[in-house]
């Protein structure tokens, strides 16, 4: 009897586990849904004369999905940017400094954590700015074209570019 008794709690145990793990995965595979924005696929636009472009990026990821940021150049709103979304300003040449106002999903507040970079945007050429909610490194940083291209090929543009004067 003793024998059945541990068999039973066993077999019980075992299913109860199996049945979290499921959910656990469920509950994640369900959470990211819908964090992917639904603009359009990056596309890389001829710069106009005189002027140059900026891309700001933050490629997918589920770490840190549910930080967004809203990006400013000045008083001037640009856009929310969020895992897998990007978004264009179109300016003219010369220092330019984004910040990034952080806020939680479920906070909708800033959280008082405002990130910043300095840009030199040159005529007729392009800058490409990234954005990573990571505490052990800067949220918003330069890189090259090469490197954010990789990056931006998974992206969404999710406001309409913004040309700054």
């Amino acid at each position: 009897m003793q024998i059945l008794y541990s068999e039973l709690l066993s077999y019980f145990l075992r299913r109860a586990v199996n049945s979290l793990v499921v959910l656990f995965i469920l509950i994640g595979v369900t959470s990211s849904i819908g964090c992917v924005p639904a603009g359009s696929a990056f596309k890389r636009h001829e710069v106009p004369e005189q002027k140059g472009i900026v891309y700001i990026f933050r490629p997918y990821s589920v770490l840190g999905v549910a930080i967004r940021y809203d990006i400013y150049v000045g008083d001037q709103f640009i856009c929310l940017m969020s895992a897998g979304a990007y978004c264009e300003i179109i300016t003219k040449p010369g220092k330019m400094t984004i910040l990034g106002h952080e806020f939680m999903l479920d906070a909708h507040a800033p959280n008082n954590r405002i990130h910043k970079v300095e840009v030199n945007v040159p005529a007729g050429g392009e800058v490409f700015v990234r954005n990573i909610p990571n505490s052990n490194s800067p949220h918003l940083f330069e890189v090259q074209a090469l490197q954010a291209l990789s990056g931006l090929a998974e992206c969404r543009l999710v406001a309409t570019p913004v040309a700054l004067e």
